[in-house]
This record gives C-alpha cells, sequence and structure tokens, in this order.
C-alpha cells in the first residue's frame, strides 16, 4: 500500500499539470527552443508538428499525456481519379514517415483542399474514408477535413451531407475532424462565421444525427489573418494574447473540441507575419499556465 502511495504522490503532479486551456501551438519545421519553452510552461492537452516528427517523443516527456498532431508536407495535393487510389498514392509517399514515428497520434492528410462543393466533396470524403482506414490497419489514427477558414459552406447541408461518410469513418476510428479559424483584423471579427465556425458544422452533425455526441474536432490552425497579412503591424503583442485568450473561453465551452494550435512558433521567414515566437507566445504560454 506505502508504495502505491508513494507512486501516486510522485505521478500526481505531472496528472494533474495539463492546463485547462485549449490553446497550443503549431510549431514549423525549424521547432526549437521557443517550441520547448512553451510546452515547459504552458503544458499544452496538444501540440502540432510540421515536418519535424522525432521531436515527438522529447515533447511527451516534457508534457505527460500531450496529443501529437503530424502534419508531412506535399506540393501536390491530387483531387481527380479514383479517390482511394488516391489515398494509396498518398499512403506510397508517407508510410516510412509516419510508421517511423510512433510518438505522433494522428495524421493529416490534404491541407486546405478548397471551397469544395457536390462531386468534389464527395470524392474528398471518398479519399479521407479509404485513408483512415488505412491508418487504422497500421495502428494510426487520422486528422481529416483540415479545411480553410470559411469553409466548407456550413449553410449547405447538401455540401455538408457529401462529407457524412468520413466523419462517420471518423468516429468508427477515432480520428478527428479538423477546420482552421482565423479572423482579420482581430480574431472577434466576423465572429461566428470565421472563429468558431466549426460549432455550425458541430451542430449540423447533431441535429442530422450523423454525429450522435460522438465527433470530435480540433482546429488546427488558428490566430490573426486574412491569408496573406498576419497580427504584426495591426495588433500589439497584448491585444493578440487578448484576443487567443477570447477564443480559448469560446474552445472551452464545447467539450467535443480538442483544442486549437496557433499558427505558428518556430517557422521559417516565409511566415514572419504569422510567428509568435517572443512575447506573444511567452504570454499565452503564461496564461495557460494559470488554467487549472
Amino acid at each position: 500500500m506505502m508504495a502505491v502511495r508513494c507512486w501516486l504522490l510522485c505521478f500526481l503532479p505531472f496528472a494533474l499539470a495539463l492546463t485547462a486551456s485549449k490553446l497550443s501551438i503549431h510549431s514549423g519545421p525549424n521547432c526549437g527552443t521557443a517550441t520547448s519553452s512553451f510546452l515547459h510552461e504552458g503544458q499544452p492537452m496538444l501540440i502540432k508538428l510540421l515536418d519535424n516528427f522525432k521531436v515527438a517523443t522529447e515533447y511527451k516527456k516534457i508534457v505527460p499525456g500531450i496529443q501529437v498532431i503530424g502534419r508531412i508536407y506535399l506540393a501536390n495535393q491530387p483531387q481527380n481519379g479514383d479517390p482511394k487510389q488516391q489515398a494509396q498514392n498518398w499512403w506510397s509517399k508517407v508510410k516510412q514517415t509516419i510508421l517511423s514515428n510512433p510518438d505522433v497520434d494522428y495524421w493529416e492528410g490534404y491541407n486546405e483542399p478548397g471551397n469544395l462543393q457536390g462531386a468534389a466533396m464527395q470524392w474528398y470524403a471518398q479519399f479521407e474514408v479509404e485513408r483512415m482506414q488505412i491508418l487504422h490497419s497500421n495502428g494510426r489514427k487520422a486528422v481529416i477535413g483540415c479545411f480553410a477558414t470559411g469553409t466548407p459552406d456550413v449553410t449547405n447541408q447538401t455540401t455538408l451531407s457529401y462529407f457524412n461518410p468520413a466523419v462517420k469513418m471518423a468516429i468508427n476510428t477515432q480520428s478527428l475532424l479538423s477546420v482552421h479559424e482565423y479572423g482579420y483584423p482581430h480574431m472577434q471579427t466576423g465572429y461566428p462565421w470565421f472563429c468558431g465556425r466549426y460549432r455550425k458544422w458541430y451542430n449540423y452533425l447533431n441535429q442530422t444525427h450523423v454525429g450522435l455526441g460522438a465527433t470530435k474536432m480540433v482546429v488546427t490552425e488558428c490566430g490573426i489573418s486574412n491569408g496573406k497579412d498576419g497580427w504584426k503591424g495591426d495588433v500589439s503583442p497584448q491585444q493578440y494574447t487578448a484576443e487567443l485568450e477570447w477564443y480559448d473561453h469560446v474552445l472551452r465551452n464545447d467539450s467535443y473540441m480538442l483544442g486549437a494550435t496557433i499558427f505558428l512558433i518556430d517557422g521559417t521567414a516565409d511566415w514572419r507575419v504569422k510567428l509568435i515566437n517572443g512575447p506573444v507566445a511567452n504570454m499565452v504560454a503564461t496564461y495557460m499556465h494559470g488554467q487549472h
């Protein structure tokens, strides 16, 4: 009994370390000290990695219980031909990377496939179903969708219905449904049609009994952006942090929402207008540290 009690006392501080905040970070291929510092201080529930997956093992030591999402950049995302064959083609390109990185919990496929309608949405659903089946047969889970801000058309139930087969497979394989959410010049601008838009899709799934309360969602990119411009030059680090805290309160009202990864930390110069390295990352991590 004493041994069990000692084990609990040793383990409990780590078990309680995860923040109650649903904010986290999308780390670029150059993930380094800024990412590690954020993890140490913020103790987030998840993180998204781009093309640098060996760090997942280290990050799980820093934050026991963290969920890791991986995205492998692909220059081409063909959306024609047989969707099942295209999923197999995708697997042939990424198989070695995925199987050699078991500490990544979920794997994305295509990124921001477009504002799909009709047959294009049906095609994408079939592609995602096949991709989930491939990953599931290899002991892996998927993040599906990864739709850009403002997509898909959540006012068109026919469009959403075309993706239902993928949502159902996500439930069966414990995969996640993903969207991206940005506001500009503030995250609250256009709410709830940009940030918070995920609720409209979830409400449709429940109202039509597709999700049956089992759908799990995640926002795999978020922040202040209009596609080209980021937060720098428009708001101060303090204002951006306040916007992110506001968004966190939106997310935390929804039990089906795993969390949202802020784009971007430790990225390349191409993304400099969106990078949160420095004051924003430090202030957000401090905020998260106080959320329990």
